[in-house]
């Protein structure tokens, strides 16, 4: 029902060069010929925003109506650690393939996404310890001179720990010592402690990416 859990997706990020409606219009037949009913295009700031806005509307989608899904960025000069009691630690791929259980069990439908990205060269991956047991996770993915930090959850029981906001200061450090220039997040208007995590560790928000959907 809603853009964030709902994989059939197109994302509009940037250009190299202009779009055409021919290529909007044949997303939209690609979802039809597959028979998704309900899929979502989100649709970031950029130049031709305006006229992509007309063709999707003309091609029967519709802004959504729901929460705000916003960027934020900051400088990645490093960042003080974060005081908690729990211990954050980068893992190996073959330290994460051995504690698939537990990843599986904390992302729920989006495991598959988070798994897919361990051994890639320019990802890195951090879990939060309450000793030897993990209770968060989240990723940072490095293209140039840019860091960008995914999939953050922490176990239920676990929230209000700290976890978060340490695993934010690993990665920014990370990706600064990866030669970042900067760090952006993605997150939710409804996710208030998340928000609120990224802007306590210096993010502030850059824009609102757009979200359509289509539903038949």
């Amino acid at each position: 029902e809603y853009p964030s859990t709902n994989p059939n997706r197109a994302e509009f990020v940037g250009v190299t060069r202009p779009a055409s409606r021919s290529e909007v219009e044949e997303i939209t037949e690609r979802f039809s010929a597959a028979g998704v009913r309900r899929w979502f295009f989100w649709l970031s700031p950029c130049p031709q925003a305006e006229e992509i806005r007309r063709w999707l509307g003309e091609l029967g989608l519709r802004p959504f109506d729901g929460p705000r899904y916003i960027t934020l960025a900051r400088s990645a000069e490093a960042v003080a650690s974060h005081r908690t009691a729990l211990r954050v630690h980068a893992l190996t791929a073959p330290e994460l393939r051995a504690r698939t259980g537990f990843l599986s069990e904390l992302y729920g439908d989006f495991a598959g996404v988070y798994l897919g990205t361990i051994g890639r060269d320019d990802c890195a991956h951090y879990l939060a310890f309450d000793g030897d047991r993990p209770v968060a996770a989240a990723g940072l993915c490095v293209a140039g001179a840019a860091g960008y930090l995914f999939l953050a959850a922490t176990r239920p029981a676990d929230r209000s720990r700290g976890a978060q906001n340490a695993l934010i200061a690993a990665r920014v450090r990370a990706a600064h010592a990866r030669g970042c220039r900067i760090v952006t997040s993605q997150t939710l208007s409804i996710l208030r402690p998340s928000l609120a995590n990224l802007v306590r560790q210096g993010f502030r928000e850059c824009y609102d990416t757009e979200v359509f959907a289509c539903a038949r």
